[in-house]
């Protein structure tokens, strides 16, 4: 679902000229749509939702049920890192690996007149 989002995001916002609606918009929705149904058949009852009983009626047990309360906090806590982490410019894993590559990569490897390749002969 996650990736269903990032593609929507990136092929509508940074990448728009390449963007192409059957593959970055329809296939992402419907991907999102696909997935929803058994995220919430995890925690809810279907027959709720079905018959048009209670939509959020617990389809696990008492103590089970907190699984769900947890996921919900956690995710809800790595959002907030990552949009936090964001405003305040704070580099998060992997968010500049390219330019961690090339300021650890040797000058030689980095400059090729450096290196000079030999001449065929």
């Amino acid at each position: 679902m996650i990736m269903c989002l990032s593609c929507l995001r990136y092929f509508g916002r940074s990448a728009r000229s390449e963007r192409r609606i059957g593959l970055h918009v329809v296939v992402p929705v419907l991907g999102l749509l696909a997935f929803l149904l058994p995220l919430y058949a995890q925690a809810f009852d279907l027959n709720g939702l079905l018959n048009g009983g209670s939509v959020f009626h617990w389809a696990v047990p008492y103590p089970l049920n907190w699984a769900v309360w947890a996921a919900i906090i956690w995710i809800a806590v790595g959002v907030t890192l990552i949009t936090f982490g964001r405003r305040s410019g704070s580099k998060l894993a992997g968010a500049d690996a390219d330019a961690d590559a090339d300021a650890t990569e040797p000058a030689a490897l980095r400059d090729s007149s450096a290196n000079p390749r030999p001449a065929d002969g």
